[in-house]
């Protein structure tokens, strides 16, 4: 069954991407102008202070949106979403097959360059900042799959023009981040092959909400999404990751497809 969350109006949802992408941009076209300029440097704190301010964008305004609701005591009903709660057998599948293709993309690309590396060096440690991960990815999800899940009955029902939308909507939000000399993004990702990596979790994570998960299951599959990519040692073959991508998104496609099927049809219930 498809949870709809808590109402909201057309004009939330607007105020809340129009708001998120201000502040956002705001932040990181300064640090990629600084950057530039030689006034800040990667690793130093003004630099991370003015990454993760950017990147607190959809998690400062979902609380905004949350607490403009005429509801009784709006903030702490929403706060509640982000716990993670109860999951279903469908969302339990959903969070494994989202973890098994973050995995297999990685290792295609290995098996296709086997003389390179697969993990990195401090992949023990990469691990063990999956808390971290939580503060730098997963608290975007109550913007995301919170306050746009809940504004949209489109995405509500699985509507793959909607979803189309939302991952050209998520991929464009993080577009500053290649300009801004030391980010993860600018040193080692590829944009179109990235482009199809968020793809293929929008399909993934909105059918987590659509599986009746709360908010809080989105954050940490998104924050172990991450850690598993930080994990990895980054493909230098664009091509090769473009097409891994591709055949990764078509299979999270394939299995959303089939999930949204059995979710109409009352055959894959809570």
């Amino acid at each position: 069954m498809i949870r709809r969350g808590n109402a909201s109006d057309p004009g939330e949802l607007r105020f809340f991407l129009v708001a998120t992408f201000v502040w956002s941009w705001v932040f990181w076209l300064g640090l990629a102008f600084l950057a530039r300029a030689g006034i800040v440097t990667a690793g130093t704190a003004p630099f991370v202070l003015l990454h993760m301010a950017g990147g607190f964008g959809p998690t400062v305004f979902a609380l905004v949106c949350a607490a403009r609701r005429a509801v009784d005591r709006p903030l702490a009903s929403f706060l509640r979403t982000w716990l993670p709660g109860r999951l279903s057998p469908a969302g339990s599948a959903i969070i494994a097959v989202g973890l098994i293709l973050s995995v297999v993309r990685p290792v295609v690309l290995w098996l296709l360059r086997p003389d390179t590396r697969l993990l990195v060096e401090n992949w023990p440690v990469m691990l063990a900042l999956f808390p971290a991960m939580i503060i730098g990815g997963g608290l975007e999800e109550p913007g995301w799959r919170g306050i746009v899940f809940d504004g949209s009955k489109r995405l509500q029902t699985g509507d793959l023009a909607a979803l189309a939308g939302m991952a050209l909507v998520w991929t464009a939000w993080h577009l500053p981040l290649w300009l801004i000399p030391g980010t993860y993004q600018s040193a080692a990702l590829d944009l179109p092959a990235f482009a199809l990596d968020v793809a293929g979790h929008t399909l993934v994570l909105y059918a987590l909400r659509m599986s009746g998960a709360s908010v809080g299951w989105c954050i940490l599959s998104h924050a172990l999404y991450n850690t598993i990519l930080g994990a990895f040692t980054p493909s230098r073959d664009p091509a090769a990751e473009r097409l891994v991508s591709a055949a990764v998104l078509a299979a999270a496609l394939a299995f959303f497809l089939v999930f949204r099927r059995r979710i109409r049809e009352g055959t894959w219930r809570n």
